[in-house]
């Protein structure tokens, strides 16, 4: 498994692009299975440039892959693990984050163009 605390700038994953989703400036999603010190398999998500692979931040278990979501995430520029703002942890994005995010920058763009 890629360890996503240090710079992924030049390896390259093994998996299969995500083909529900198109490109967003010049990245594509792809996907490869995972399994973790517990057992379990689950999907890890990486971004594929003609320059590198960008291993995303997104919660194993609660992030599904949208278009929108897959954007905001090329936009953002790869977030790094958000912190919690209970714990103060570092915290995978998953759809509930990165949906609202995405809702309010439709808001504050809504409100720049009135």
């Amino acid at each position: 498994m890629p360890d996503s605390s240090q710079s992924q700038s030049h390896q390259r994953f093994d998996g299969s692009v995500v083909r529900s989703l198109a490109p967003c400036k010049g990245w594509s999603l792809w996907s490869f299975d995972d399994q973790d010190s517990d057992g379990f398999w689950t999907k890890r998500y990486f971004a594929r440039s003609a320059e590198r692979d960008e291993l995303l931040a997104v919660d194993r278990f609660e992030f599904d892959p949208t278009q929108e979501r897959f954007d905001w995430l090329v936009r953002s520029g790869f977030p790094a693990p958000r912190l919690s703002p209970v714990t103060g942890a570092q915290c995978p994005w998953n759809n509930v984050t990165i949906d609202a995010l995405i809702i309010d920058a439709e808001i504050e763009a809504s409100r720049a163009a009135a």
